[in-house]
């Protein structure tokens, strides 16, 4: 966890970039899900925590964009790839089923899954700190990784 902590450090001293503002912003919502009780609260704070690093804007689908752009950030092969894309439609399930239905969210696995996506994914992101300016070119490029 050492280059992970100083990596936050850094950025909590140092927010002179859009990108690096935003980050900061979607870290301080990720990590409201640790003093949630519920599982469906948890996961609402980690998904808007990554919607407001990987969407664009409020026209896009959220979930395949997401699943996409987390998946090219974070796997390595197409069977990463894929099984991230999985998790994160898995995931939004749970939460749409949660927001609009009331419903709880009884399936732990599927929610651990993605919540270990999600950390790698703010892991990658804060690697990125010292070269990406801003979110839209973060995104930029991993619609370019799609396409090559």
């Amino acid at each position: 966890y050492g280059p992970m902590l100083s990596l936050l450090h850094d950025l909590a001293l140092n927010k002179r970039t859009e990108f690096r503002r935003t980050l900061y912003d979607a870290l301080l919502l990720y990590s409201r899900n640790c003093i949630a009780r519920d599982v469906a609260e948890k996961l609402v704070f980690v998904l808007v925590a990554i919607e407001s690093m990987l969407l664009k804007d409020a026209n896009e689908p959220i979930g395949k964009n997401i699943g996409e752009r987390m998946a090219f950030l974070i796997g390595d092969t197409i069977e990463a790839r894929k099984a991230i894309v999985e998790s994160v439609g898995q995931a939004y399930r749970l939460r749409s089923a949660f927001i609009h239905h009331g419903n709880s969210v009884d399936d732990l696995e599927t929610v651990r899954q993605f919540l270990v996506h999600a950390w790698a994914t703010f892991g990658a992101l804060l690697e990125r700190i010292n070269r990406t300016t801003s979110k839209l070119s973060l995104i930029a490029e991993l619609e370019d990784r799609k396409l090559a």
